[in-house]
């Protein structure tokens, strides 16, 4: 498979939302394939999905994942009032 979806959990805090842990592969500018890993936080408003994905390397995930996870369990979306 070339995107594998390694992990999911509910996101903490009742915004409604997902966290998933993505594996794929993706080109270089060279053609080059090069193995990487995303943290994506999807959160729901209403009828629409707002998504936040932080991405490194595969090899760098284990060094990088705490700085990752920060910045996406920062993500906040909310229904915008209507005047």
């Amino acid at each position: 498979d070339e995107v594998s979806i390694a992990k999911k959990r509910r996101l903490e805090g009742g915004m409604g939302g997902e966290e998933l842990e993505v594996k794929f592969i993706a080109f270089t500018p060279n053609m080059r394939t090069l193995a990487k890993r995303s943290l994506i936080s999807a959160i729901t408003v209403g009828s629409d999905v707002f998504m936040l994905v932080a991405t490194t390397t595969d090899s760098r995930y284990k060094s990088d994942q705490p700085v990752l996870r920060r910045i996406t369990s920062s993500f906040v979306a909310a229904s915008a009032s209507s005047r």
